[in-house]
């Protein structure tokens, strides 16, 4: 696990100092990137519910899925997504 953060941390530097932000310089500007990013947020969180309905087992009564490698992928996807956090373990609302 720590050579995967040691991997990803130039990556999260890079997003960090990524000019967008820096060409932001008006309210304005930040609705226009807000409306854009929780599209994307929402999209992708619907695909991915899609997703977790078609490839896991969300049914009652319960029965195993028939992939539980796709399973668990999809479940881990969307808990890590459900329950974001940032780099100070402090919960963030994702919209």
């Amino acid at each position: 696990m720590n050579n995967i953060s040691k991997n990803l941390e130039p990556l999260k530097n890079k997003l960090r100092n990524h000019s967008l932000y820096g060409s932001m310089d008006s309210i304005n500007d930040l609705r226009i990137f807000t409306s854009a990013h929780v599209y994307a947020v929402w999209d992708f969180m619907s695909l991915l519910k899609f997703l977790q309905i078609k490839l896991t087992t969300i049914t009652i009564p319960w029965m195993p899925s028939l992939n539980t490698t796709t399973a668990k992928l999809i479940n881990e996807i969307v808990a890590g997504e459900e329950t974001d956090e940032n780099e100070s373990w402090k919960t963030n609302v994702t919209l």
